[in-house]
This record gives structure tokens, sequence and C-alpha cells, in this order.
């Protein structure tokens, strides 16, 4: 240091306490997120399993079969079964845990670290909540496109008419 320059002291503060509440709430939020995603899991497990079975108790109680029974209807009502076991096997594939090679004793990467193949804590977090929500992304497209395909479902759509001129 020259001596020339004087030195300058910087005046510091503590954070207020809404900042370090801020702070260590978005230190905290990428541990939760796994979590939350833990539970519309769960709740997506309910619906998964629940309207295929409301579907069979109703379609067992309806007296008018014909449709169902042709080649048509089977082939519909089995792609949409399949798609509702899909969508059920992709909530299930997000809700079980799986093993990731984690340095527990490294937060997050600095610029100066060296690689070694393993996560971070922090990548750990975010990594485990990317595949839960890629997990439930694909259950719910699943879901929905079971209940498109069920041979039915045309006839709750709105339609259109043919020739409004007339």
């Amino acid at each position: 240091m020259v001596k020339d320059e004087k030195e300058r002291i910087l005046a510091t503060r503590p954070p207020l306490p809404t900042s370090q509440a801020l702070l260590d709430a978005f230190a905290k939020e990428p541990a939760r997120q796994a979590a939350r995603y833990d539970t519309l899991a769960k709740e997506m497990m309910k619906l998964l399993l629940g309207v295929p079975g409301a579907y069979l108790a109703v379609l067992s109680l309806r007296a008018d079969h014909k449709f169902i029974m042709q080649a048509a209807g089977l082939t519909l009502n089995g792609l949409a079964f399949a798609s509702w076991c899909g969508a059920t096997f992709a909530a299930f594939r997000g809700l079980f845990p799986r093993v990731y090679n984690v340095m527990s004793d490294v937060a997050y990467r600095t610029d100066d670290f060296v690689s070694t193949g393993k996560l971070t804590v922090e990548e750990f977090y975010r990594r485990a909540a990317r595949f839960k929500a890629g997990c439930l992304a694909w259950s719910a497209i699943l879901f929905f496109a079971g209940i498109l395909l069920h041979p039915r479902s045309a006839e709750y759509m709105p339609r259109q008419k043919a020739n409004s001129y007339q």
C-alpha cells in the first residue's frame, strides 16, 4: 500500500431483521421444494387411483355396453387405462427416493472448486426437486391423455355446427 493513499474504512451494519428473515427463507427453499412435490404426488395418487376405479364402477353399472364392446371401444379403453397406468407409475417414480452421490460437507460450488463428480448439497436439493417435478408433469399429462382417450369423452366435447349459414 502506498503511504500517500489513506486507508478507507467502510461503514457496515448488520442486516435488518426482515432482510435476514428473507435470506434465511431463501436458503431453506430448495429443501422445501422436494417436500412440496412429495405432498403433490400423494394427492395425485388419490386422483390417479380414484378416477379409473370410479370409471370402472360406472361402466359396470351401465346397461349400454354396445360401443364399449366394439373393437374401437376396446382399443380406446385400453389406451385410456394404459395412459392412467403410466400416470400412476410416473407419480410413484417421483414419490420414491433416488440415490444421489452427494458431498455432505460442501454446501455449494465456488469458482475454485475442483469437480469430483459428486453433487453439492445445493445441487442435490435442486436436482431432486427437478426430477420430482418432471415425474409429476408426465403423470399429469398422461392422466389427462387418458381422460381424452376415453371412448365416451367425445360425447362431452362441444360440437360445432356443420353449416350455420342455412
